[in-house]
């Protein structure tokens, strides 16, 4: 073993002066680190290595070239993880989008009523919201790989009671849990290519992610509509069962933990093992508070600035009657296409293809909203420009409102099926950007607390969600397709003014607020 400070691999700093740890610059780089500024990052190690630290604590850092350093991983090692983790965000939303095509099966198999059916969908998307909270900060203590391979293998097991339910109460509970470790899927992996990516690679990783969990959403119902309507909703769950087996078993032989904080406070802790001096630190263990403090944070923190920030509370208004009216989407195409045009569950998945087109449109066309970021932030001396992450939202948000509209209007049976697709999938196009928008918008405003504005505006994303579902299909009958439509879109048209004012305010209102940055 070398001695401390030799090039083994990582950095040592050692005190040579008692003193209090400086703990805003502490706090301020453990921030940093979790967020991936990189540039900032570096800068702030400089100052950080002068800090008197712990008598005699030697704390440890990768190497600039330190090959456990996820940054420094090979393309290749790092495009099969995003793929690999990807997967899951695809697949858990395949699953879910799957359900809205099982429902009639349900129904007539088990003998309940739609209304009974449906919660299954709410219940998915409450766990979504909530098991967030409780498992993000056991992924900052633990790391990322136990989360992945227990949500992996409880996805997989929770399948198996929906295939062998005899009573709606078993899918509704196995729909909830499965939520629960499903919403790994969508909090993790964002935080998965973060720890990898550095932040001028990381765009069209983060668009590709974004880009499987609309395409799953809507790639289920396209393949396991056809399969509900031939074989029953059983079969279908069983397809889900096998596959979701055989993606646990490649995540828990490949996978490898990416949470660099966690890598080197595992080799820290292997350090005083296998030398007997228990300095050996890393920054991150010292600042870390312990698990209980940070579930409070995480409980607490998000909904503080969701109620209390602004641009927080406006981009979550916006994106959560955006997420909620893809699930009116998802679960009115049944109702609308059965009834106007008598289409069966396998004609009615069919019509969710325009939504995955959509969503592959609205990918491939991502990478000019990031030239137009890159350029205003090369003009903004290298400084992140909040408000250029709204060129796509902009139109984005009145195409979808506009969809809304061709949906409910086209949606008669002296026109053509193919208008209310076209609107149902103008409206996905629009949810896309807008969600992108507000992921990177808040990411950038609120830099060292990203994590928790991003988190509080998910927790109402999802929440608004879980309760749509529950009176679509009322709603649609009581007023009628096109005005049913009209409301939402309305609603939409309402709210497509914050990306406008956001845009052309934004930088007044982060100046005012004591936690966005200027």
């Amino acid at each position: 073993m070398s001695q401390p400070g030799a090039n083994d691999g990582f950095n040592t700093s050692v005190s040579s002066d008692a003193g209090e740890l400086d703990k805003s610059v502490l706090s301020q780089r453990v921030a940093l680190a979790a967020d991936h500024d990189a540039n900032r990052l570096q800068r702030l190690d400089t100052r950080l290595s002068r800090i008197p630290v712990v008598d005699g604590a030697i704390f440890i850092e990768f190497d600039e070239d330190d090959p456990e350093n996820p940054y420094n991983w090979s393309w290749r090692k790092k495009v099969a993880i995003t793929l690999l983790t990807s997967f899951m965000t695809f697949f858990i939303s395949a699953i879910n989008g799957a359900y809205a095509s099982a429902q009639n099966s349900i129904e007539q198999d088990l003998h309940v009523s739609s209304e009974l059916t449906v919660l299954g969908l709410s219940f998915f998307l409450a766990g979504f919201a909530l098991a967030p909270l409780i498992l993000a900060p056991i992924s900052e203590v633990y790391g990322r790989w136990p989360m992945y391979i227990l949500s992996a293998i409880m996805i997989w097991l929770w399948l198996l009671p929906q295939a062998l339910a005899r009573n709606i109460t078993t899918i509704l509970t196995a729909k909830f849990f499965q939520g629960c470790f499903g919403s790994t899927g969508s909090t993790m992996v964002g935080g998965t290519l973060a720890d990898m990516w550095r932040t001028h690679e990381r765009g069209p990783w983060m668009a590709a992610f974004t880009g499987s969990a609309f395409i799953g959403t809507f790639i289920g119902p396209v393949i396991f509509g056809v399969t509900v309507e031939r074989l029953g909703f059983r079969w279908g769950f069983w397809i889900q069962f096998i596959i979701a087996g055989v993606y646990a078993g490649v995540l828990l032989l490949t996978l490898q933990e990416s949470r660099g904080s966690v890598i080197l406070s595992r080799r820290a802790a292997r350090m005083r093992r296998e030398t007997g001096d228990p300095r050996y630190q890393t920054v991150f263990d010292v600042e870390r508070g312990s698990l209980a403090v940070l579930i409070k944070v995480s409980l607490t923190r998000p909904l503080f600035l969701l109620f209390t920030e602004p641009i927080v509370a406006a981009f979550s208004t916006w994106i959560s009657l955006a997420w909620a009216v893809l699930y009116m989407l998802l679960e009115s195409s049944g109702y609308v296409f059965s009834t106007v045009y008598g289409f069966d569950d396998a004609q009615v998945g069919y019509t969710f293809a325009g939504a995955c087109v959509a969503s592959v449109i609205a990918l491939l066309v991502n990478p000019i909203q990031d030239a137009l970021y890159t350029r205003a932030t090369a003009r903004n001396n290298g400084k992140p420009v909040p408000e250029a992450r709204l060129y796509h939202a902009m139109p984005g948000s009145l195409i979808f409102t506009a969809g809304l509209f061709i949906y409910g209007w086209t949606a008669r049976p002296d026109l053509h099926w193919i208008g209310p697709v076209i609107g149902s999938a103008s409206c996905i196009y629009g949810i896309f950007a807008i969600y992108l928008a507000t992921f990177n918008y808040l990411a950038d405003a609120y830099t060292l607390y990203a994590s928790s504005a991003i988190a509080g505006q998910s927790f109402a994303r999802n929440m608004l969600a879980t309760a749509f579902p529950l009176f679509t299909k009322q709603m649609y009958i009581r007023l009628g397709v096109s005005w049913a439509s009209s409301l939402a879109g309305f609603c939409g048209l309402a709210l497509s003014a914050v990306p406008f004012v956001l845009f052309f305010y934004g930088d007044r209102i982060r100046r005012r607020s004591k936690l966005a940055s200027a």
